[in-house]
Order: C-alpha cells, then structure tokens, then sequence
C-alpha cells in the first residue's frame, strides 16, 4: 500500500526521510535556503483531528480513491478490472477535510465536512445523480466520480448539512435548519417530490428541497424509500412500499413524505435504522418497535406473516433497547446493559452454524473484547450494511463480521466471510461508522487525542 504524502507547498516528495532532514539542516545553516520546502508526513502529523479510513470496493470510485493503483491506465488485455482494498485505507482526502459525517450508499458515498464553507462532497457511482450532477465537457454528465467531489447545494449563509444518508440510488441531507435536501432516483417517490414517468436522473440537474411541515431531526434512507424524524418524536416516510417499509398501512408507492401511525403514533421516537426493507425503530424509553419486510423472521416474535405495513410493537424481552440496526436481513439491538443481540437470517456472529432465527440470540461479550484484562470495555453503538455488521466499544475499537464482499470487511489478507466479531486494525479511536454493500468507511481521532 503506497503511503500518502502531505506538504504546506504544491511540492510533493516521495523519498525517504534521510533527504528530509539533509535539506533541514542546510535551511538551518544558510538563510538564503529557508524557502526550501518541508516536507510532512501526512501519517506523522495529521491536518485534521479525525482521519478517514475506507476499505472494499473501488472499482466504481465510492472509496475516493484517485490515487488507486491502475486508475488512471488502460486495462491490460484480460486483467480484472476490480480494484480492492482489503484493509482500511487512510484517505488524503480526510488529511484536509474535518468530517462531520458520512454514509455508504450502494456503490458511492457522501460526506459533509466541518470547513468554512460546509462542504458536502460525493464519489463513486452516479448514473442516477445521487451525488449531483458533474460534467467534465458540456452537457456530458459524469457517472462515476473517483475522488470526493463538492455538491453545490442551495443552502442558505448559516446553515450546514448535519447528516446524510444514502440509499440504493438516491440521497438525504438534512440541514442544520431541519430543513430536508434530496437528490438522485425519484421513480418510487423515494425523493419525496411527484414521480415524473421517463425521468432522465443521470442529466436531471435538480436539486430537491423539500418542504415539510414539521422540523427534521433525523433522516434514513432505505433501499428504495425514505425515513424522517421529526423533532417531536414522529416519522414520516415515501418511497417504495411493496413490503411495508414505508409504514403507512398499505404496499403502495407514496411520492409525499406522511406521517405513520400505528404503535408509533403517540411514542416519541428517537432513532430509525434501516439499509435495506426491513425497519427498526426506538423510542425514548427504550422500547422497540418495526414494520416492513419480515421474510427471514425479523418480526417472528409477533407475526408469521412475511411483511407488516403498520409500525408494530416488537416487545423481545432483552431490556432496555438503546441502539439499534437492520441491514439487508440482519437485525441487531444493544441494550442499557450493553449486551448485543441478533436475528434474521445471514452470518449473526455466532459461528456458522447459526444463519437463521426469530429469537434475539445473545453474543457473549468476550467477542467485543470483554475480558478480565478490559473489564471497562463494552459495545456503545451497532451498524449493520446490506451483508455485514458492526460494533463499537467504548475504547474506540471496531469490530466487524458478517459477508466479506469485495474486502468490505476490512481484514486485510483474510479475505474470507467472518463468522464472528473481530477487531479492524484501525489506526485511532473510531467515532463513526457507514457500511455499504461491498465498501465500509470510518471516521477516527488518533489515541493520543482521547
């Protein structure tokens, strides 16, 4: 893996240090040297307080990667043309962008920064302007960017982008104002604007704001729908309806975000999760609540039906519920007590013979690295992609299980699926996690700043 370099001058030098500190001894020692340039080692000294780290996928550009090995030269004659990074890259691209978040869509993603100007910037696949629209030569739109470009958004002085979220094809941004930015695919009314017929979204320029009636606090966006938050605890939802995701009592479409009810209707709901159809959802009592696709038995506890249109109590009997996640058919809770716990079908992280349950299963917390030597340690939050799943502890480590498409596991030469939780070498305290399909990111701080 190359090194990244980063200098306070355009001059980049890829030699070792031994030149470095020749070429600082003679500035010391003539003056007349002093306009020399220093150079820095990005890894040494970083620009910002938290660094990006990506593994998986790159071959449609969705890890940032420029720099990739291959990216810029023609394909020799039968070559695979895939490119991989099986272990978790420190991207240049956080060496001078302070992240406030980011999140892994299918094939791209999109981050918001913290800089003056409130950056939000999106790479990889874009055949449906899920990351705006970018031209190279006139009226020939991009749709693959392979480094993290900037999303002109009509927001107003003030105001910042503080989260995203993003589906199979398109993208929420929700602004500091509660106010809600979509772009990309419309044809279920996921965006929550009027479905055209024939959309071209690949040349489509618009950028969406949708005006609601209700203050956003939060936003998740599905496979093919949408999820909103309110600041009074409600959720709104649109988007494609066929398996109940959208909660609104029927398998229709809906272009028009609308307001659930149901078990939910007079609870104050604090967190959504959901990546693929299936829908989990937490009140501020720690109650569990879901509706959508039950195919694999994520809803057994209540039902045998194979989809629930209505937000439907899910009382599981495992405490507490402070964080939750649902992936593509996989679901996972942790509760006050921070135990974690999993059902549904796939790889749960209880070894491979268990891939199928309705019942929570308990994963003991020696996996999360619980043990007598680090006793203080235990599982803060819970993430869950279309195939594999995550937790982080409160000493800042990553742990990560589940299908390893494409290296999205982050586990360098073990390149096989993993049936149980283990540690991501990761350079820093890990604050963030977005896992994709076959591509993960994270956001660190390094040790010595905790």
């Amino acid at each position: 893996m190359k090194q990244s370099f980063s200098t306070s001058t355009s001059f980049l030098h890829k030699k070792g240090s031994e030149k470095y500190l020749k070429r600082r001894a003679a500035a010391a020692l003539d003056p007349d040297q002093s306009n020399i340039p220093i150079i820095q080692y990005a890894s040494d000294k970083p620009l910002q307080k938290t660094r990006l780290y990506m593994f998986g996928n790159a071959e449609f550009g969705q890890l940032g990667q420029q720099e990739c090995e291959g990216f810029f030269q023609p394909m020799k004659k039968n070559q695979n043309t895939l490119k991989l990074m099986h272990k978790p890259f420190r991207t240049t691209f956080g060496e001078h962008e302070d992240i406030r978040t980011l999140s892994c869509g299918y094939g791209f993603t999109v981050l918001s920064t913290h800089s003056s100007k409130n950056r939000v910037c999106g790479t990889g696949f874009n055949q449906d302007g899920q990351i705006g629209y970018h031209e190279r030569t006139r009226d020939k739109p991009l749709g693959i960017l392979i480094t993290p470009t900037n999303i002109e958004l009509p927001t107003p002085p003030g105001v910042h982008i503080k989260a995203v979220s993003c589906g199979r094809a398109h993208t929420l941004l929700l602004g500091s104002d509660g106010q809600l930015t979509t772009l990309g695919n419309n044809a279920y009314g996921q965006a929550g604007r009027r479905i055209i017929e024939g959309e071209d979204y690949f040349r489509n320029r618009m950028i969406n704001q949708i005006k609601l009636d209700h203050t956003i606090k939060d936003i998740v966006a599905g496979q093919d729908h949408s999820i909103c938050i309110t600041e009074a605890g409600r959720v709104m939802s649109a988007g494609w309806g066929a398996d109940g995701q959208t909660g609104l009592g029927h398998y229709n479409n809906c272009s028009e975000f609308t307001l659930l009810g149901g078990d939910i209707k007079n609870e104050r709901i604090s967190k959504v999760s959901c990546f693929g159809d299936c829908v989990l959802a937490i009140n501020d009592e720690g109650e569990l609540f879901g509706w959508g696709n039950s195919e694999y038995g994520q809803f057994g506890s209540v039902t045998d039906e194979q989809q629930i249109n209505t937000p439907t109590h899910l009382p599981l009997g495992i405490g507490k519920i402070k964080d939750i996640a649902s992936g593509g058919t996989v679901c996972l809770a942790l509760n006050e007590a921070g135990e974690v716990y999993v059902w549904g079908f796939g790889i749960l992280g209880k070894g491979p013979k268990l891939n199928l349950t309705s019942k929570p299963e308990l994963l003991p917390g020696t996996l999360f690295g619980c043990n007598q030597f680090t006793q203080d340690s235990a599982v803060t939050r819970v993430f869950a992609g279309l195939g594999h799943q995550a937790a982080l502890t409160s000493t800042g480590d990553l742990y990560i299980w589940g299908k390893n498409r494409n290296g999205c596991l982050g586990l360098g030469d073990h390149k096989l699926d993993q049936f149980f939780p283990i540690k991501v070498a990761v350079a820093g305290r890990v604050k963030e996690v977005a896992l994709g399909v076959d591509h993960s990111a994270v956001l660190a701080t390094p040790w010595s700043r905790h």
